[in-house]
């Protein structure tokens, strides 16, 4: 394998200044050509990068935040973790660009391709072969004879778990693409052809999908604007009474109150909860998909199956906590306390986040000791400078995860 050249910042920004004036018609422009190179963490925010050509390029978290795309060739390009937040890609080709996690929040992608393909290469005896790149490698494959040849490019689009919240998809080519997991609330598919793209477990809250084709699309699991469970009406008495009969049942430990279970219910709709005190609550399979719940208590809370994407769980109180299958893709879980819960003397009891969907998570700070995690998948999330002493591992998915240490 022969890596892509990484680029240095000197190369960077002669580029970027010779393609400034090429934008403008000046003697000595030239239009930036990028192909295979490897510009991963690499600052292009609110450049104006308008036609540039990107083909087979790794630019793996990098910063594109507000940056002018418009027409530029991101072709089978590699933007895992990266910042497009607002950027402008109209017109763009991205075709076969992998996006898993990236932040397109506010990005317009006005008659974007994002058709899916394959990486390909011609072999000695005539034929195209598929040739499948790790997501994470910067390493290009190999003709035949053991030559660097380059691959014809076009890999499959795939918008994975990607937050894509109020982006302008109007009009976009995604055909076949893959949007498993990806947060589109608020996104405007206006005219978009989905049809025959995966949209399983997507977030479709206030979308916009006036003359949208889905047709042949998997939508299974997706999330909208109709109920996902149980409504906070169905409650045999309003939130607030059972909430207090809980708060009375912890602090009598049982004795008097009763326990609340809000089990099964969709709870988008709730009255602001951060920093509310829910010890010991059951919750399994309820929604709170995009909450702000930073400092909330939820101590041996039973929270198994749970959808906690996108929430905001930073300083949460979650010790003892049963977390097992639930999903916490995209969410905030800085500074969250997930270490056991000491029931008294010579007794605790430890966070169980057994098969847990961690993937894009923030866990900076996180106090993850002797907490179990068998199984549980923490791809590319963050894990930097939390406490891991003791934590049980076993199976659990680390591809990109950012290290602890």
């Amino acid at each position: 394998m022969q890596g892509r050249t990484a680029i240095s910042q000197t190369e960077l920004d002669r580029a970027l200044r010779m393609h400034e004036a090429y934008r403008q018609s000046k003697p000595g422009g030239q239009r930036a050509l990028f192909t295979y190179r490897d510009l991963s963490g690499c600052d292009l925010s609110k450049r104006d990068l308008s036609g540039a050509d990107f083909t087979g390029a790794f630019l793996v978290g990098a910063n594109l935040e507000g940056t002018n795309l418009t027409g530029a060739v991101l072709f089978a390009s590699n933007l895992v973790k990266a910042n497009l937040r607002g950027a402008k890609l109209v017109r763009a080709d991205l075709r076969g660009a992998l996006l898993r996690g990236a932040d397109l929040t506010g990005a317009d992608l006005y008659d974007a391709d994002l058709r899916d393909g394959l990486i390909t290469m011609w072999q000695r005896s005539g034929e195209l072969q598929h040739v499948e790149v790790e997501s994470r490698s910067t390493a290009l494959p190999l003709a035949e004879d053991g030559s660097p040849r380059k691959p014809t490019p076009s890999a499959h689009t795939d918008f994975s778990d990607a937050v894509m919240r109020n982006t302008r998809l109007v009009r976009a080519d995604l055909r076949k693409a893959t949007l498993a997991g990806a947060d589109l609330g608020g996104a405007d598919l206006s005219g978009a052809d989905l049809r025959g793209a995966n949209l399983n477990d997507a977030v479709l809250t206030d979308a916009v999908m006036e003359n949208t084709h889905f047709i042949g699309a998997n939508l299974k699991g997706t999330l909208n604007d109709r109920p996902a469970g149980l409504l906070l009406s169905d409650l045999e008495e309003p939130l607030r009474v059972l909430i207090v009969k809980h708060e009375r049942w912890v602090e009598s430990q049982g004795r008097e109150g009763a326990q609340l279970d809000l089990s099964g219910f969709d709870l988008r709709n709730a009255p602001p909860l951060a920093g509310a005190e829910f010890a010991a609550v059951k919750a399994s399979d309820s929604v709170f998909y995009g909450l702000n719940l930073a400092g909330i208590g939820l101590a041996a809370a039973q929270l198994d199956r749970a959808d906690l994407r996108s929430c905001n769980l930073r300083g949460a109180d979650l010790r003892g906590v049963s977390l097992k299958g639930a999903r916490l893709t995209n969410s905030d879980l800085r500074d969250s306390r997930l270490g056991p819960l000491l029931v008294k003397e010579g007794q605790r009891i430890v966070s169980r986040l057994d098969r847990a969907i961690l993937r894009n998570a923030d866990l900076r700070g996180a106090d993850l000791r002797e907490a179990v995690l068998r199984g549980a998948d923490l791809s590319n999330a963050d894990l930097m400078g939390a406490a891991l002493d003791g934590t049980d591992l076993e199976g659990t998915q680390l591809a990109g995860a950012i290290d602890a240490a």
